[in-house]
């Protein structure tokens, strides 16, 4: 309890037994007249009271103009200003939890803020701020490294890829070249093989030939020394020369062979060897 306080409740306690004795005897006492007389006095202030009073507030009214002019001019208009170009603060910083207080709990509304409540939730909202921006930062970096270790290996397996491709197309390369000179040497080996076929059946037939010859003279001079010749005429072949003579074709081959002649046809003139039957 405060000393006004204590003052207030002891006068009033003084009162009431100043009360309790006029009522008591039935005649007020020296202290209850001075305090009514008193009260009767304090009930009509002087005119002169009055105008007192009402000077001096119009005095401190007109005081309080210019005063408020300088101070709006000087203190507050320059902290509006201010305000008004500072950064705004973040939704974050001015949100205030709002919590159901029991009704019984005294209200705080009277109480002065604590500054170092305040300044712990401004740091700490800072430090979230800073937790957050360190998180992004940290988030940034690993994706950049995540993305250059990608085109890192990217990179790695299409040079892999452009070397196994070079040395692919290398040895392709070869394998044709070998393939087309094995090609080559084949088709070489070919050509001297028909032709060493071609010069051995020239050389085998011109042996043949010589044999058949030699035979041919021998046979040809035996069936000329025996009569057996058919002077050939236009028109005569082989065929018909056998017919005549044989009665058929099977001495065509023998005939041929005897005179030393391959086609058909006999030239007007030509003597032919027969066979003798």
């Amino acid at each position: 309890m405060s000393q006004n306080d204590y003052k207030e409740s002891v006068e009033e306690h003084r009162q009431s037994i100043d009360v309790d004795g006029n009522g008591a005897g039935g005649k007020p006492t020296r202290v209850s007249r001075k305090q009514a007389e008193a009260a009767r006095k304090g009930s009509r202030p002087s005119k002169k009271n009055k105008n007192n009073s009402l000077l001096t507030v119009l005095a401190v009214i007109f005081v309080m103009i210019p005063v408020s002019i300088l101070v709006f001019k000087f203190v507050i208009s320059p902290s509006v200003d201010d305000a008004s170009k500072a950064p705004k603060e973040t939704p974050s910083e001015n949100v205030q939890i709002e919590t159901n207080k029991d009704p019984k709990e005294p209200s705080d509304s009277g109480q002065t803020k604590d500054p170092n409540a305040s300044a712990s939730k401004n740091d700490s909202s800072k430090e979230d701020q800073a937790k957050e921006k360190a998180a992004k930062e940290k988030a940034a970096k690993e994706k950049a490294a995540k993305e250059k270790a990608a085109k890192e290996k990217a990179d790695k397996e299409k040079l892999a890829k452009d070397k196994a491709d070079k040395e692919q197309a290398k040895k392709d390369k070869l394998a044709q070249e070998k393939a087309e000179k094995e090609r080559l040497a084949k088709a070489k080996a070919d050509k001297e093989k028909l032709a060493k076929e071609k010069a051995d059946k020239a050389k085998a037939d011109k042996e043949k030939g010589k044999t058949e010859q030699v035979v041919k003279s021998n046979a040809y001079l035996q069936a000329i020394q025996g009569g057996y010749l058919h002077n050939a005429v236009a028109g005569d072949t082989i065929q018909s020369i056998s017919i005549k003579y044989y009665g058929s074709e099977a001495y065509v081959g023998k005939i041929k062979q005897l005179n030393g002649i391959s086609s058909d046809k006999v030239p007007p003139g030509t003597k032919v060897a027969l066979i003798k039957p």
